[in-house]
Parts: structure tokens; sequence; C-alpha cells
């Protein structure tokens, strides 16, 4: 008999342990949460991996100004455009402008407004990347809360991504039960692709 019960509070403490390493993602997020709400920039940053998450923005971006740039050289060549005027299209690209502008988007601010849900800022002091502090927002929040489905990419990364959309937040793990913000898929990939 004790040894049943303690079986069972032995498969107990197991499963408690796997679902707390599974569902890990999700107390992040709400610990990323409560920072917006209490306008903690060192508390949101903590879970924000900066350096990577304007990589993933950048990479995304480019690839996608790419494939447009490229379907433009197409459709100029379609109207009797030289392969080498078709192809200068791509040059037009101001990739350091761009790489400036992603580089300012991604502060404690634009981070707060995502995971609010609001897509917008949320009025909400968070400060900036370098833990300086920003200006406050003027919208207010009116966005409804994500409703966010996890899906793991492996054990190190977990994709949360809201019901309807195309994109998602990446997630890559600092810990057995700790994550850190890398990326943000914007469903550029889709937009790109050319409309049958």
């Amino acid at each position: 008999m004790k040894r049943t019960i303690t079986t069972i509070l032995a498969l107990i403490l197991v499963a408690s342990f796997a679902a707390s390493v599974y569902y890990s993602p999700y107390w992040t997020l709400y610990k990323m949460k409560v920072a917006v709400e209490d306008k903690d920039a060192d508390g949101l940053s903590r879970h924000v991996d900066y350096p990577a998450l304007r990589a993933s923005l950048k990479s995304q971006v480019k690839t996608s100004l790419n494939r447009q740039m490229a379907q433009v050289g197409e459709q100029m060549r379609a109207f009797g455009a030289t392969a080498e005027q078709a192809d200068s299209v791509g040059n037009l690209l101001p990739t350091g402008l761009m790489d400036q502008m992603v580089d300012a988007m991604v502060s404690p601010q634009a981070v707060a407004a995502m995971v609010s849900g609001t897509g917008s800022s949320t009025g909400t002091d968070t400060g900036t990347s370098d833990g300086t502090a920003g200006q406050p927002g003027s919208a207010k929040d009116t966005g409804k809360p994500l409703d966010l489905t996890l899906r793991y990419r492996g054990w190190d990364e977990a994709l949360f991504r809201a019901r309807g959309e195309e994109g998602g937040f990446l997630f890559q793990r600092a810990g057995l039960w700790s994550w850190r913000l890398a990326g943000i898929d914007l469903g550029l990939a889709q937009l790109a692709q050319p409309k049958p």
C-alpha cells in the first residue's frame, strides 16, 4: 500500500514538473505583462533579447523587400526593360536607413505595445532599450488582449501565435523555466508571395 502511494506521489511530482517546464513560456509572458502594467522598463527588458529581436526584424524586412523588388524587376522586364534596368531596382533599397529605423523602433515601449496586444503605444512610460526613460505614449490601450497559442520549435524555442494571425512571438530558453523574447514573426513571408 505504501509503495503504491509513493509511486502515485512520484508520478504526480514528475507530471507537475513536466507541466511547469512545458508551460514556463506562459509564466515569462505573464511577467512581461506585469512589467508593462507596472511601467517597469527594466523588468520588461530582463525578458527581451534586444539584439536578437532587432536581427530577426531586419532579416524579415530585408527578405520581404528583396522579394518585392524582384517582382518589380520581373514586371519591368515584361514591359520591355532591359535586364540591367530591372536588376538595378534592387539597388534602390536604403538598407542602412532601414536598419536605423528598426533599431529605433525596437524599444521597451514598442515591445510593451506588442505584448499588451495593442499594436500601438499603450500609454506607459517604459523607456528605451538602454534603460533610460522614454516618452509616455499618448494613445489609449483600447485593444483586446491577445489570444495566444503556444507551439514549441524544439527544446529551446517556443512560438506564441495569436489566433487568426500570421505572425507570432518567438521566445528562446534562458534556463529551465526562463525565456526571453528573441524574435517576432511579422508574417511578411505570406504578404510577399505573389497572388494567384
